[in-house]
């Protein structure tokens, strides 16, 4: 008589509800050799941890390398994989510890909160702790406040150490980018003469009557390398040459600061002791030519800063602007910037125009008047919600045809060819013993290996870049928040990463998944404006 195992329905679903969606969170905050070796080891160990588990499902290891933990701005892959959990892709998350995830107590409290509002799991590999346990809260509040005290104690001693150095007249010149100076085989600090000829000649020119539009224009015109040997020159670096104290050959130490541990970025030191170090390394100019180059930027600047009624009157339209950041210049690459123009109508008195023509027109973008600018938006946003589902087939066609996601899916398929074959191999040689084969079979599967990490690595860059699912989720999460709110600022900023101004009859939107899509675009759109009562077509479209 056969024997047959009767295994109940019920235990089969639970069994299957029991295969998790797992990822990993690996970061270090530094780039240095060291920290590279454990960010290695950390996404190798969590890699192989969870594809060794049958009742997993690997969805990838999500790693910001070279990333402070004090707060999650910049931190895209943390971003990302916090988007794919409370999408529903992700189940579980596993992390060396809650120091890895955040140092601070507000961020790691309230983004365990909302995970759990999604029913994502976290666990914290050296705190043996889940997210889901309900002392989690007492235990994060705990361990992140001592994480985040360790930070502040490490800024401080470090800022205590550089402070001490300054006091003594102690610092280190970084050359890259700093344009004069470079370093022997010995690492001793000399003058570059080449580059140092440079700054000769700008100071000469500008201490002779020469504005800063005309040097530019004498530097670009005779081919003159910028401080990064590449590109144009622009005002910005000319007055950082002009305004630095250092090719007198003396230093003035700390002349920025950073208000708290947890700020990124530095401001004017304005509270804290600056020290003036003399003849601390070679001089390319003398300190004569250097105090009048500053005599008359001062006085400029006196000039530039004299108000009068009308120059109060223009500075009303020079305020901020949401489009800020969102503009891009397709010649120079830059970010459009706020201006009142000179006339007086409605299209003339606030305009956006290129960084580059803001003292001389030296780029071929061209302006756009703000109020051009807004009906083209809201034109734009309109079709786009009119037409969302046109618009989420040409996302999921320009996504499914994009060249690099078609070439990782090759990759991924030779990379699971070879590994089964290599599995193959080894299989056959079980039954052979000796030496020699053994040897065959340790390269093998160390070949095995070598190959699942790069499978898994490409697996998640295809999860993540190429997420199909969650880029029409948000699209279509971003249409349906404006249908309930209205807020079209909030709608361009959802679906809009920014804006080409071809000219100013043409501009380009470009959506916020531009990374995962293909350039292909869609029909455009044309519209007809009335502008100083001539008929201008002003024709955008979205790029895919």
């Amino acid at each position: 008589m056969d024997i047959r195992e009767i295994t109940p329905i019920e235990t089969i679903i639970e069994r299957d509800l029991k295969r998790k969606n797992v990822c990993a969170y690996a970061r270090v905050s530094t780039l240095k050799e060291v920290a590279h070796m454990s960010f290695d080891t950390q996404v190798q160990t969590y890699t192989k941890m969870i594809l060794d588990r049958p009742d997993w499902n690997f969805i990838g290891v999500y790693a910001d390398e070279g990333k402070s933990g004090t707060n999650t701005h910049k931190r895209t892959q943390f971003s990302m994989m916090l988007d794919m959990a409370k999408s529903g892709l992700i189940d579980l998350i596993i992390t060396k510890s809650i120091s890895r995830f955040s140092r601070s107590v507000v961020d790691t409290v309230s983004i365990l909160q909302d995970l759990r509002n999604h029913r994502v799991e976290v666990w914290f590999e050296n705190e043996n702790i889940s997210s889901f346990d309900s002392k989690i809260e007492f235990v994060i509040s705990v361990l992140s406040g001592v994480a985040e005290e360790e930070a502040r104690n490490v800024s401080e001693n470090v800022k205590w150490n550089v402070r001490k150095r300054f006091s003594e007249g102690k610092f280190f010149l970084v050359t890259k980018g700093f344009l004069g100076y470079t370093r022997n085989d010995n690492g001793e600090l000399i003058v570059d003469d080449h580059e140092a000829s440079v700054v000769r000649k700008i100071y000469e020119l500008y201490t002779t009557g020469t504005g800063v539009s005309k040097i530019i224009e004498y530097l670009n015109e005779n081919n003159i390398k910028t401080t990064y040997n590449k590109g144009k020159w622009y005002g910005n670096a000319v007055y950082n040459i002009l305004k630095n104290e250092k090719y007198t050959g003396n230093a003035l130490l700390q002349k920025t600061n950073r208000p708290s541990f947890k700020a990124k970025l530095k401001v004017k030191n304005e509270t804290l002791p600056m020290y003036y170090v003399e003849n601390s390394h070679p001089p390319i100019i003398s300190q004569e030519l250097f105090d009048l180059a500053q005599q008359i930027r001062r006085s400029q600047i006196d000039k530039f800063h004299h108000t009068t009624s009308s120059v109060v009157e223009k500075d009303k339209y020079n305020k901020h602007t949401i489009y800020k950041g969102l503009l891009k210049c397709p010649h120079c690459g830059k970010s459009y910037i706020h201006r009142s123009g000179t006339g007086k109508s409605e299209y003339s008195k606030a305009i956006m125009m290129c960084p580059s023509n803001k003292m001389k027109k030296t780029c071929p973008g061209e302006t756009i008047s703000v109020s051009i600018l807004e009906q083209a938006i809201h034109n734009q946003l309109m079709h786009i919600v009119k037409n969302k589902v046109a618009i989420s087939m040409k996302i999921e066609q320009s996504v499914l045809g994009n060249p690099r996601r078609e070439l990782l899916i090759r990759q991924i398929n030779e990379l699971e060819h070879s590994i089964n074959n290599l599995v193959l191999s080894v299989e056959n040689m079980q039954s052979k013993v000796d030496d020699f084969h053994s040897q065959v079979q340790e390269q093998i599967n160390s070949d095995i290996m070598r190959h699942r990490f790069d499978l898994a690595n490409l697996k998640n860059i295809l999860s993540t870049k190429f997420n199909l699912n969650l880029i029409k989720q948000n699209f279509n999460k971003a249409i349906s928040t404006y249908l309930k709110n209205s807020d079209l600022e909030q709608l361009l900023f959802n679906i809009t990463d920014s804006i080409v101004v071809h000219n100013k009859n043409k501009l380009t939107f470009y959506l916020v998944y531009k990374d995962s899509l293909n350039e292909v675009c869609t029909d455009n759109l044309l519209i007809r404006y009335m502008i100083r009562k001539t008929e201008n077509r002003l024709e955008h479209s979205v790029m895919l």
